[in-house]
């Protein structure tokens, strides 16, 4: 028995013997990744999109039907102003134009006796009114007589006379330019005009384009738009030929639309090699705020702990907490008003995992 006691408590010894004693356990700690404190300048910006459009633009469109005898352009070619686009018959507008004369002449000729109607029931209605208020005649026959007498009438009698005399100065202005030209230099950007073919009044003939310089529109809200002004450099993207540009602000509107509650901003930019074609989408990011040489630290670097927001800095082989105040972001550093100064050691990875005096190991500097 005795031989047996002996055996289990030297068994006893040998395990408790293996085992280091408790205040030889290692702390455990936290591989970490530092970065120095740095200042640099910040800018927070509005992404926006909008539609690229030529900044000059000129549609050609005849008042009259006509054949066209000759086009001298092709859809994308570049024309200089006052060079030749195509030619009209002359024939077509030479009926048009002995049209329109007759139907002007019958304007005239009705608008003259309808004038002088009208001024006789100005005249009547002048005597009556008189007669009115002498009690001889009733107030509806004064104002029915008015009523004849209207300035409305004389407008609506103007504006036939004038329609007429509209058409038949168009007919003999085509006919005496047959030959149609370029308002403004630029591209051909829409052709809808052939030779034998009509070209009809109220369809574009052609549209030149002048995309030398481009401009996007974009909408701001009122909150934003104190923040720009007119001349301030624009960074644009354009997807569809993978493009970066940069634009300048060339107007900034003072009417809010009742619709969208938006103000209106206009950019322009300039398009030397041509590539940017109106139609093309733009994202357009427009500096709001700016703030230079600011302490300034990655924003996964800061953590929120009990509603407050903290980073971690390396001082020997510890983490140590700091609250700190934020201000603007870019999206990729945030602004440090308080709590941090530069040239301290950051701790940009593991943050998470740390709490304030955690023993840690730098992984990479």
């Amino acid at each position: 028995m005795k031989r047996v006691l002996g055996i289990v408590i030297a068994s006893m010894l040998i395990v408790t013997g293996c085992q280091p004693p408790l205040e030889m356990t290692e702390e455990p700690y936290v591989p970490v990744e530092i970065e120095m404190v740095q200042t640099m300048d910040l800018e927070q910006r509005a992404a926006l999109s909008g539609v690229l459009t030529a900044n000059r633009e000129a549609v050609i469109m005849v008042p009259l039907a006509a054949i066209v005898e000759r086009v001298d352009v092709r859809l994308g070619e570049w024309v200089e102003k006052d060079e030749p686009l195509f030619l009209l018959d002359a024939e077509a507008i030479e009926d048009q134009v002995e049209q329109a004369a007759a139907a002007f002449d019958q304007a005239r000729a009705g608008y003259e006796s309808n004038l002088e109607q009208l001024q006789l029931a100005q005249t009547t209605a002048e005597r009556l009114k008189r007669l009115y208020e002498a009690g001889a005649v009733s107030k509806s026959e004064w104002e029915q007589a008015e009523l004849a007498a209207s300035p409305e009438m004389i407008a609506a009698l103007s504006a036939g006379f004038q329609q007429a005399k509209t058409m038949y100065d168009q007919a003999t202005s085509m006919m005496s330019d047959l030959e149609v030209r370029a308002p403004i230099s630029g591209k051909i950007s829409f052709l809808g005009v052939s030779e034998q073919g009509y070209a009809a009044p109220g369809q574009p003939a052609a549209v030149i384009s002048d995309a030398s310089i481009m401009k996007v529109a974009v909408n701001l809200p009122s909150k934003l738009i104190s923040s720009i002004s007119v001349g301030d450099s624009v960074s644009l993207e354009i997807p569809a030929i993978q493009a970066q540009a940069v634009g300048e602000i060339l107007a900034i509107g003072s009417a809010v639309d009742q619709q969208t509650f938006l103000y209106p901003v206009e950019i322009n930019l300039e398009n030397p090699e041509g590539k940017m074609l109106p139609g093309m989408f733009a994202k357009v990011y427009l500096v709001t705020d700016r703030r230079v040489g600011v302490v300034s630290v990655p924003i996964e670097a800061v953590v929120e702990k009990l509603g407050r927001q903290k980073v971690f800095v390396q001082e020997g082989d510890r983490a140590v907490e700091r609250v700190v105040e934020t201000g603007l972001d870019d999206g990729t550093y945030v602004e440090i008003i308080a709590g941090v100064s530069a040239g301290e050691s950051l701790i940009v990875k593991g943050q998470n995992f740390l709490d304030d005096g955690s023993l840690i190991l730098v992984v990479k500097e």
